[in-house]
């Protein structure tokens, strides 16, 4: 089907704007995920949910890794990209108390941070339980 018509990849299939990438990135079909970034375009991962969340977000607060390593690897601009209400994808990760994924963002995301975010940032960590080893 997506074969006859490319222009599915990037259609809204949820009646929230959802793509389909925004549908599986917050699943564990990682080889699903992989075969469709092979067929989008690193701006198609940019593409916003109808709360102004990329399907990147939606796989940082899943906590799926594998998954975002590979989203990264097709467009490394996505850490930098803000969702809704202007969070930050190592903000959604931090929120869903997802350590591994929070500490593979860390480093990438670290120049948009501003001095809310830090402060945010330091009390979710804390009331998670994400801090030290």
């Amino acid at each position: 089907m997506v074969d006859a018509d490319k222009t599915l990849l990037n259609a809204a299939i949820t009646k929230e704007w959802g793509t389909l990438l925004h549908v599986v990135a917050r699943t564990k079909h990682v080889h699903f995920v992989d075969k469709l970034l092979k067929l989008l375009n690193p701006c198609d991962l940019e593409l916003k949910f109808f709360n102004g969340n990329t399907a990147f977000c939606f796989a940082a607060a899943s906590g799926n890794l594998q998954i975002a390593a590979m989203m990264i690897k097709k467009n490394p601009s996505l850490t930098k990209i803000r969702g809704g209400d202007e969070a930050t994808p190592l903000y959604m990760a931090v929120l869903q108390g997802k350590g591994d994924i929070a500490s593979y963002l860390y480093p990438l995301s670290r120049e948009i941070l501003e001095k809310d975010d830090w402060t945010t940032l330091f009390f979710l960590c804390i009331k998670n339980d994400l801090y030290g080893e």
